[in-house]
């Protein structure tokens, strides 16, 4: 939360930073990470590779729920998997990336990931503005 703020450019005081930690909002980011947990497993069952490509569609569920404080878990994972069509490669090549620079730092007793866990918290609340700045949600005609 402290970083798509920090990435919108918002001031950030102490009820900002300890935002997350609301009641409501606590058990709702526990529900979404848990249900997604669930649902990669499930899907890794099958085979690792889609395990891999669900986790890529439910990795905006946190920021979606940021946004939207009332949906449901399920709600917010239904909302990334729509939003992230088309953007799965672009987020694996970030984490790509950030695993690269991952392994580099363990090599270097992880002092490097000071700099590297911020910056990239960073990319990720940009990458959900970029791709929530992209979407249309679609809407039903009846």
């Amino acid at each position: 939360m402290t970083y798509l703020r920090f990435s919108r450019g918002e001031t950030l005081d102490a009820d900002h930073i300890f935002g997350a930690f609301n009641a409501t909002f606590y058990k709702k980011s526990i529900a979404v990470n848990l249900l997604s947990a669930i649902y990669i497993f499930l899907w890794s069952l099958l085979l690792v590779v889609p395990g891999i490509i669900k986790s890529l569609s439910y990795f905006l569920a946190p920021y979606i729920l940021i946004d939207n404080p009332s949906l449901t878990g399920e709600q917010a994972i239904c909302q990334s998997m729509k939003m992230m069509d088309g953007h799965k490669m672009d987020l694996f090549l970030i984490l790509l990336g950030y695993a690269g620079l991952s392994i580099l730092s363990a090599l270097l007793l992880f002092i490097p990931m000071l700099w590297i866990v911020p910056y990239y918290m960073t990319v990720f609340a940009k990458f959900y503005e970029n791709v929530k700045a992209e979407y249309t949600p679609v809407t039903v005609i009846e």
